[in-house]
């Protein structure tokens, strides 16, 4: 039941062709908690997110990777992945799109 109940307690909302927003008050919270400028905080967001069914209702709704979320004064990228993607991708690693890009041009 509280599963459920966490998961009622977020709304998720079409604003745009992928923008996304996301209220509730846990979520809000959350990102107003969160220090955006470390990694290992924006992981720990991600973790929430999970935990409160917020994932699990973007996906449901439509959200694709590389929409923007918004979550109160907080805008970020959605992707769906491991802890350990979400470090590759932040260091730079695994850009599927500048990949394609560029084996698109050899022969």
């Amino acid at each position: 039941l509280d599963e459920v109940e966490e998961a009622a307690e977020c709304n998720v909302v079409p604003v745009q062709p992928r923008v996304w927003a996301v209220s509730g008050a846990r979520i809000e919270k959350a990102a107003a908690m969160t220090n955006w400028d470390y990694h290992e905080a924006q992981e720990r967001f991600q973790r929430i997110m999970g935990a409160l069914g917020v994932s699990a209702a973007l996906k449901r709704a439509g959200a694709e990777n590389g929409d923007t979320i918004m979550v109160g004064a907080v805008d970020f990228k959605y992707y769906e992945e491991t802890a350990m993607a979400v470090r590759a991708r932040l260091a730079g690693y695994g850009d599927r799109e500048e990949e394609e890009e560029l084996g698109e041009g050899e022969g």
